[in-house]
């Protein structure tokens, strides 16, 4: 029987351990890369990760980067809508045990320059599509 109990307790601290070191073993350009994916999907836009990307495990897992560029419509007169110091992206933790897609549960960006512009029909830089060309979409930058 306590053969039994000492299997148990290794293989529980076994998970424990493998669960606490799960952060460090996903590659911060992993979650980077999923930043930049799920905002060309929303935007048709690309972001672009210039800076140092650091690892955080709290208050959540996730990354700090930066410096950080949206880029802007293909019309506009500046390749770049957004300039941003810096991007704090956290990833929803349950995602990575589910065995599917990895999702990002926060963006949050610090120090922001936006530059908004009308092009000459009428369209708005900061009119979104998900794919380019579309309502001023696109790369650009």
């Amino acid at each position: 029987m306590k053969r039994v109990l000492y299997i148990l307790l290794v293989l529980i601290v076994v998970v424990i351990a493998g669960a606490a070191a799960a952060p460090f073993l996903i590659p911060s350009s992993t979650i980077a890369s999923l930043a930049a994916d799920q905002v060309r999907e929303a935007t048709g836009r690309e972001l672009v990760i210039e800076g140092d990307i650091e690892r955080r495990v709290y208050p959540s897992l996730g990354i700090t980067a930066g410096p950080v560029t949206l880029s802007n419509a293909e019309w506009a007169s500046d390749p770049v809508m957004a300039s941003i110091e810096k991007m704090v992206v956290d990833v929803k933790t349950s995602s990575l045990w589910s065995g599917g897609a990895t999702e990002i549960e926060r963006i949050e960006l610090i120090s922001p320059t936006v530059r908004l512009e009308i092009g000459p029909n009428g369209e708005e830089n900061w009119t979104f599509s998900e794919a380019p060309g579309e309502n001023g979409g696109g790369g650009g930058g």
